[in-house]
């Protein structure tokens, strides 16, 4: 039987002391939930206030890798936090990369995945508002949060019909967010992003490196399971629930303390 997971523990900013002592740092967040808040309809999803102008600060003091990863396409990333923050960004769950230097990287599923993808995206379309579909580098989502009770049963019968089958193998699975589902290809999550990042680093023969990770959902899990002991895999919402997540933020106060502390906190 599987162990059921903890409740994060509030995060002790006495921690941040940890900053001074450690060579290199890499804070990690996810968007949605994290850095702004949910909206009903998903652009009008803007920064928390003082977010953008925290994440400048900490880019400038320049002692912190700060990578944003998030499950949106990063074009729509680029609409709600601007372009010049010069921050690296990974989208669609890890099948997009913009590094900080500006180079764009794009993983692609396989054809026949494609083909199946973009047939849930046809039922989708064809069972609930086209403006609910979401299509991706390597999915498709369906968002919840704008339709009514009955456009959500809808969803529910769509899902059950034309999105459990396919995700009955290996190259593909069903999701379930905060406000909807996603079909997406297999191979690639925000997991693989934190060890991608830590390969570049062990690379670098850097060694005391401080890995954070902030995120709120489902999707966010992958990235904490692929953090290591020593690392801050960080829960941000109103109220903790089991998470592979060692520590607890409500934001946006405490989430605006941590990247204020954490920018004035210096080796």
């Amino acid at each position: 039987m599987t162990k059921p997971l903890p409740l994060p523990s509030p995060f002790d900013f006495a921690q941040l002391d940890h900053l001074a002592r450690v060579a290199h740092r890499v804070l990690m967040l996810d968007y949605d939930g994290t850095l702004a808040p949910f909206r009903p309809q998903r652009m009008d999803a803007v920064p928390y206030p003082g977010v953008v102008e925290a994440l400048r600060d900490l880019t400038a003091a320049q002692h912190t890798r700060v990578v944003i990863v998030s499950g949106r396409p990063l074009a729509e990333l680029h609409v709600l936090l601007g372009t010049d923050l010069g921050i690296e960004m990974w989208g669609a769950h890890g099948w997009e990369r913009l590094t900080a230097g500006g180079r764009f990287e794009q993983w692609q599923p396989s054809l026949d995945v494609a083909h199946v993808l973009n047939r849930a995206a046809e039922s989708a379309r064809a069972h609930v508002p086209a403006t609910a579909v979401e299509v991706k580098a390597a999915s498709v989502a369906v968002h919840t949060r704008a339709l009514t009770a009955a456009q959500r049963s809808d969803v529910d019968r769509m899902v059950d019909a034309h999105w459990v089958s396919p995700a009955g193998n290996d190259a593909i699975e069903l999701r379930v967010f905060d406000g909807g589902y996603e079909l997406r290809a297999a191979g690639r999550t925000k997991g693989d992003v934190v060890t991608t990042l830590r390969d570049e680093i062990s690379d670098q023969r850097i060694t005391s490196v401080l890995f954070a990770y902030l995120g709120d959902d489902d999707t966010d899990e992958d990235a904490f399971a692929a953090l290591g002991a020593d690392d801050w895999p960080i829960l941000v919402r109103s109220q903790p629930h089991p998470s592979r997540a060692r520590f607890w933020l409500s934001p946006p106060a405490d989430l605006l303390r941590f990247i204020h502390d954490w920018t004035i906190r210096r080796r």
